[in-house]
């Protein structure tokens, strides 16, 4: 589908993803035309209006873009569906029709019903099967059939309110959720605000009122009160076309987060801990480590014998480590806590990378970047990500000419970074082990890169950079998600 069209879907109903959500609950399906040509096509679209290929398959929706009624209909239905297109485009006024259409010697009905949303030259067309309707009931107002199917969505907690916040339609799973029939939740008085926590209302009434105004989806979490009980919970307001719903109509998705906000307790107890943990780390332990170094350094002056001052080498070198490791281990310090925001991925490697030129010369590092930018949530730890498990392809590399290529794509709904080098590579056991962190080879650094991408919502792999043969090197591929740009649930 035509990426502009669909951004059209976007402007016309705030929301491209939410209404081929609703489409395919409701087993309708949606059409936009230009004149007679379609320009979008969702939904359960070839059900709805018997769209069947020569080879009896029915069209998926990519596969009517661009083309026109006259090719998928018999020229007395192309007609009479472009004229009601024509007429709406026209006078902006709503037309209804329904047809019969013969398919393998059964006789279906169809119908379609058009609209002219404001400020764009496009026609919409709803379109549903309804084969074993009554001749009487074909012509049923597609608003309240819509209205009615919407409510049944299983999968959200949905509740439809006006400008004002007064209740107009509930799903069943709200009633449920409050304690309440549909009939006691609708009514005079009845407003979704008061179900609400009170610090909250007039921030809710505030984002309707933006709602109303410009159209953009809105987001905000807070509690349905219950009684006693407090449920968390994350609502997301929509408008969808006036024309085809009802006019000035908020569409919530109501979430219970309650297990979220659970896992978010206990992440933050988590992180109190390993913070605990890296304080004394870094201060009592490395105070410690200091003193050990300034007795082994008084020590030194004292002893004689080739043996004792090798021992003593020894000891000197493993305190080196553990307080490199300290030190190693404090840059990470914080990170669950940190809030995430838009970065840009391919900048900050590229910041990695020139540091690493200029510390290795005698490494040749390669990149190669598919895109200009790859927008990821992520925060000012991200650079140790890539830190990290470069400088794990160059310090474990024996070769005498060093290599180390950095390759980031497109992919998934998301951006694969390749780290590959030239080293002795990784048997299979280790391969599977590197990642362990109950086994820890090859240092911290990866699993603190592992720790990172996994708060970001990505993956780490490791394999070889020449499949089925370890010798030719080392790949650590790295899969972090984009930004999403429309519905995130």
């Amino acid at each position: 589908m035509n990426r502009e069209y669909d951004n059209r879907i976007k402007d016309l109903f705030g929301d491209s993803d939410l209404i081929k959500e609703i489409l395919q609950h409701l087993g309708v399906g949606m059409l936009i035309t230009s004149d007679d040509v379609i320009v979008w096509a969702g939904g359960k679209i070839s059900e709805a209006l018997g769209l069947y290929k020569p080879d009896g398959n029915l069209y998926n929706p990519n596969e009517l873009f661009t083309k026109r009624l006259a090719y998928l209909f018999p020229s007395k239905i192309a007609n009479r569906i472009g004229e009601a297109i024509r007429i709406t485009k026209n006078t902006g006024e709503s037309q209804s029709i329904d047809f019969e259409v013969a398919i393998n010697g059964e006789t279906e009905w169809h119908m379609v019903r058009t609209f002219k949303p404001r400020n764009i030259d496009f026609v919409v067309c709803v379109c549903k099967e309804l084969t074993g309707h009554e001749s009487d009931r074909i012509q049923i107002a597609l608003t309240e059939t819509l209205s009615k199917l919407l409510f049944n969505i299983v999968a959200d907690i949905l509740v439809a309110i006006d400008k004002d916040g007064s209740i107009v339609q509930v799903s069943e799973s709200f009633s449920k959720l409050v304690g309440d029939t549909n009939g006691e939740c609708i009514g005079i008085g009845k407003r979704f605000q008061d179900f609400i926590d009170k610090e909250a209302r007039n921030a809710f009434l505030e984002k309707v009122k933006d709602l109303l105004n410009s159209r953009e989806p809105f987001s905000m979490e807070t509690k349905i009160q219950i009684a006693k009980l407090n449920i968390p919970i994350e609502i997301r307001g929509y408008m969808i076309a006036e024309q085809i719903f009802h006019e000035d109509i908020i569409w919530l998705l109501i979430r219970d987060i309650s297990e979220r906000k659970q896992d978010e307790k206990i992440l933050k107890l988590s992180a109190e801990t390993a913070t605990l943990y890296l304080d004394i780390l870094g201060h009592d332990i490395r105070n410690y480590m200091q003193a050990i170094m300034s007795g082994i350094e008084i020590l030194s002056m004292s002893i004689e014998g080739d043996e004792c001052r090798d021992t003593l080498s020894i000891i000197i070198e493993a305190v080196e480590k553990i307080q490199s490791l300290i030190k190693r281990s404090q840059a990470t310090k914080g990170f669950l806590e940190e809030p995430l925001d838009e970065i840009d991925c391919v900048e900050v490697i590229r910041d990695v990378v020139s540091e690493f030129k200029q510390t290795f010369n005698d490494v040749i590092i390669s990149e190669t970047y598919a895109v200009k930018r790859a927008p990821i949530h992520g925060d000012r730890f991200a650079s140790i990500i890539f830190k990290n498990i470069i400088e794990n392809a160059i310090t474990y590399n024996s070769n005498s000419n060093k290599r180390v290529w950095i390759i980031l794509k497109r992919e998934s709904r998301g951006y694969s970074i390749f780290v590959e080098d030239n080293g002795p590579g990784l048997k299979k056991d280790r391969k599977t082990s590197l990642l362990d962190p109950t086994r820890r080879y090859g240092g911290i650094g990866i699993h603190q890169a592992k720790s990172i991408i996994v708060k970001y919502g990505g993956t780490l792999e490791v394999d070889d950079r020449v499949r089925g043969d370890p010798s030719q090197g080392t790949s650590f591929k790295i899969w972090l998600p984009e930004i999403e740009t429309g519905r995130e649930w």
